[in-house]
């Protein structure tokens, strides 16, 4: 069911696209079937192939965390540090 509801949802912003920058809409079944045949390709991804931790995601946190210490700590300016709190 959540392959449907995407492959709706992708198609509505390509349809979006579509008719706002090419100025040509194939249909909207069209974009439902090509986001399914996308979907379905990017299943046969290996689990294998990714991390066991996202760097991205972890580097971020990592980055934010240590800022919002700092804000605590006041190095930002007393609104920050109020905000920080």
């Amino acid at each position: 069911m959540d392959l449907l509801t995407n492959a709706y949802s992708g198609s509505l912003s390509f349809a979006n696209f579509s008719s706002r920058v090419p100025h040509r809409h194939p249909g909207r079944v069209w974009y439902v079937l090509v986001n399914c045949g996308i979907a379905l390709a990017l299943m046969e991804f290996k689990r294998a192939y990714l991390h066991k931790i996202n760097p991205a995601g972890f580097g971020a946190m990592l980055l934010a965390s240590a800022l919002s210490i700092t804000a605590y700590f006041g190095a930002f300016g007393e609104v920050l540090a109020r905000l920080a709190r």
